[in-house]
């Protein structure tokens, strides 16, 4: 359970969130210890402000499905404080998903594409589906999507003074082996070797490795402030194992209108600085922060990137995460820091990312192959976990490529 307590007057002067106690709903006397312990905070701040801001009254915000974030953030035309609250709301056809990948997953660790395609299996399921499956292709560009196929995070937004507006922003959902829906499953039945051949020739790129079914805001959607991306494993911008991820990142929201203020890129492999920025265009150079260096999960280390999230975020600016360093000890220790620590809720926007898992199509040879045995603990269905919290916690969490 989360405290979330904001005062009025300048600057969003406060804006703490802070991890209180892990109450029990049912618990009376706890929830009660909880509101008076957030006033006593509330009432310290004042006195050491010297002044007595006009606060609201603090809010008890659990993390369950079905309660919304809430956001402070400051109208940048008239500076005036709004109250947005973020709840997302999984499709009809994700419910579904979640609720049954854990046996349609299959119970082999060592699960691949064949397994996948046994009676019973993810294939079969995505088969059943193919008219969400249309649908989603069809209406990825729809300005009013149908919430059973498509997921939403609704937004609510109270300024004082003017009557509550309302939002509803589209996701992709959370179903398949969390690619785009149409991926091995309803594409040509290749030998893995012919599978192999196709999904990773320059010339064709198989829907596996697909980046088109992900879904960007409009710029009209986002907070006004600055626009911020963190990219761990950047490569070069046009070129890299995963192809031109920058690029294509950039790119595609800046298709919706969204421009970044800043751009910091961290890329262990060694890079030529000479090549690495004739790599990077004119337009885009000045906002680009260049890192050689490898990420570290350490929250003691001067690399690690929450740091410098929550050193260049504010609850107005929109920024956005992406984590693909092919490092799942890494990047899963990354990303349950980021479940733990609500004040980064507030700050992490967007998130990319690419979750190495067992039991997955992508366990064969020309995907993900042994290295995922070797070095992943956890399954497919964990992942739809992890992602169903994080956009829960009013962060559109996109799975990566």
């Amino acid at each position: 359970t989360v405290s979330v307590l904001y005062c009025r007057g300048g600057r969003v002067n406060f804006f703490s969130i802070m991890k209180v106690a892990r109450l029990s709903l049912n618990s009376v006397a706890n929830v009660g210890s909880l509101m008076v312990a957030s006033l006593l905070v509330g009432f310290l701040l004042g006195m050491r402000s010297g002044s007595r801001p006009e606060c609201g009254v603090p809010r008890v915000v659990t993390s369950c499905m079905g309660q919304g974030i809430p956001k402070v953030v400051k109208e940048p035309k008239t500076g005036e404080q709004c109250d947005v609250r973020l709840k997302y709301a999984a499709s009809e056809w994700e419910k579904k998903w979640v609720s049954g990948i854990e046996t349609w997953q299959g119970d082999d660790r060592r699960a691949d594409v064949e397994v996948w395609k046994t009676p019973g299996g993810g294939c079969e399921k995505i088969k059943e589906d193919i008219k969400f499956v249309d649908q989603f292709e069809q209406l990825m560009s729809s300005s009013n999507p149908p919430e059973q196929v498509f997921s939403h995070f609704k937004k609510e937004i109270l300024c004082k003074d003017k009557p509550p507006a309302a939002v509803n922003v589209p996701i992709e959902p959370l179903v398949g082996f969390l690619r785009h829906p149409r991926a091995v499953c309803l594409e040509p039945d290749w030998t893995p070797r012919e599978r192999n051949r196709r999904c990773i020739s320059s010339n064709y790129k198989c829907l596996t490795y697909s980046k088109e079914y992900m879904m960007f805001p409009k710029v009209q959607d986002i907070d006004k402030g600055e626009r911020i991306y963190f990219d761990m494993g950047a490569s070069r911008y046009s070129s890299g194992p995963g192809d031109a991820s920058q690029k294509w990142i950039v790119e595609s929201y800046g298709a919706k209108g969204i421009v970044f203020d800043r751009i910091l890129a961290w890329e262990a492999n060694p890079q030529d600085p000479k090549a690495y920025w004739a790599d990077v265009p004119p337009h885009v150079k000045p906002a680009v922060s260049f890192y050689n260096i490898p990420v570290s999960s350490n929250p003691g280390s001067p690399d690690y990137p929450w740091t410098y999230v929550k050193s260049l975020c504010t609850p107005e600016s929109y920024c956005v995460v992406k984590i693909d360093i092919d490092n799942p000890t890494i990047e899963e220790t990354l990303i349950a820091h980021l479940q733990a620590d609500p004040s980064l809720w507030a700050l992490v926007d967007e998130l990319f990312w690419e979750h190495h898992v067992l039991r997955s199509p992508l366990t064969w040879p020309g995907g993900w192959g042994q290295d995922t045995l070797q070095m992943s603990t956890k399954t497919l269905a964990e992942s739809y976990k992890i992602f169903s919290e994080l956009r829960e916690r009013g962060i559109r969490a996109h799975s990566w490529v």
